[in-house]
Parts: structure tokens; C-alpha cells; sequence
């Protein structure tokens, strides 16, 4: 009970979020976000989200599995790999906020490549 709550506020902590590149076989790259499918209202957010955690903290457990998967999800873009990618945003302070920039421009996030997957032909 003697909690500060400080989680809450000056620092508040955003999770990486969980992408990845389909390349089709015209060498065109589509790029999808899971996580824009799903709704905070419902419960299932939490656990999908928990998944993609996993799969972001050890792609090579998890990587080719998501991967074949992922494959077989895009069949009609007809796949030629599958790269998985972890967002993690910068810090944005209240300054940025004022002068008109958002906590998602390119300059507040990092990409990191996770790993590349090829799918099997068909």
C-alpha cells in the first residue's frame, strides 16, 4: 500500500510494437501491423499483444514459426519472405508536442529487423 504511482506519470513507458514485411514476388514490400486490428476494449488485446512480446524478445525461438505462418496468412500476395520488425519509440517530450511534431514521426521511432524469413515456394 505504500505504492508511489509513479508508473503513471512524469515517465510513462511504451512498448515496443510488433511489424513485419511481406515481399511479394514482384519484389513489392507490404508492410502490416497487427496490433492495428485489435481493440483495447477487449480482452484478448492483452494476450496478443503478450504474444508478440515473445516473439519480439527471442525471434529465434519463435521467428520461423511466425514466419511460416505469416506465409500461409498471405498466400494471395503470393509471399517471397517475411521480415520481422520491433518499433520502438524515442523519447518525445511536452517541447516536441508544442512545436507540432507527433510521438509516431520517423525521428521518435527506431526500427529494428527481428529476422528474415524466406517462404517456401508453392
Amino acid at each position: 500500500m505504500e505504492s508511489s504511482w509513479s508508473f503513471y506519470a512524469p515517465y510513462v513507458r511504451v512498448e515496443p510494437e510488433f511489424r513485419y514485411v511481406v515481399e511479394d514476388a514482384s519484389g513489392e514490400r507490404h508492410t502490416f501491423v497487427p496490433s492495428d486490428k485489435l481493440s483495447r476494449f477487449h480482452p484478448i488485446d492483452i494476450w496478443v499483444k503478450d504474444w508478440y512480446i515473445h516473439v519480439m524478445d527471442t525471434p529465434e525461438t519463435y521467428g520461423d514459426a511466425v514466419a511460416a505462418y505469416l506465409c500461409r496468412e498471405h498466400a494471395l500476395l503470393h509471399p517471397v519472405s517475411i521480415t520481422l520488425m520491433e518499433i520502438e519509440q524515442n523519447e518525445f517530450s511536452p517541447e516536441d508536442q508544442l512545436s507540432g511534431k507527433h510521438p509516431f514521426d520517423p525521428e521518435f521511432l527506431d526500427e529494428k529487423t527481428l529476422t528474415t524469413v524466406q517462404c517456401p515456394n508453392e
